[in-house]
């Protein structure tokens, strides 16, 4: 005899997935924790690890509008000099990389992940010909995130309440 419980929608759904091809997704941070690389020249140094959803969304290839409705993106982006690429991208399309740079030009980056989590981006997903070589046979290593850039509303739409109306 078994235990008895009742399987949810997103739970039946579970499973073996094709992975996310490349592409240009529109993603909500839905999480962010404070982590270090496990192996290598970098232990212990500090990086966020970012979970991206993929949005129901028009902006981004209608046609398979649903196919990848909330499928998920991780990143890493390290923390140390010569290796902040992926948090400059991230903090560029929130619009708050200039707001964490001090007088000298160095980067504040925020920890706490509340900052991070709720904002809306773009996510390009694009092939890593060094991971390529390294992995010919998985995709999933090497097939990742290379790129992050802010959604613009459309002209014209108003994006909150009757101040960005243009009648009086």
């Amino acid at each position: 005899m078994g235990i008895k419980v009742t399987v949810s929608d997103q739970e039946a759904s579970s499973g073996d997935r094709e992975n996310l091809p490349v592409g240009k997704y529109h993603c909500a941070i839905t999480d962010v924790r404070l982590d270090s690389p496990g192996a290598g020249d970098n232990i212990g140094r500090p990086m966020l690890v970012f979970d991206f959803t993929v949005q129901d969304s028009e902006l981004h290839q209608p046609a398979r509008l649903n196919e990848f409705k909330d499928r998920h993106i991780f990143t890493n982006a390290c923390i140390w000099e010569g290796a902040l690429y992926t948090i400059v991208g991230i903090l560029k399309a929130m619009g708050k990389y200039e707001e964490n740079l001090d007088a000298d030009g160095e980067l504040d980056a925020p920890d706490d992940p509340d900052y991070y989590i709720g904002t809306q981006m773009f996510v390009r997903r694009a092939t890593n010909n060094k991971q390529r070589q390294k992995f010919p046979d998985n995709p999933d290593y090497w097939i990742q995130a290379s790129g992050f850039s802010a959604i613009k509303s459309k002209v014209g739409a108003s994006t909150s309440s009757s101040d960005n109306s243009l009648l009086p």
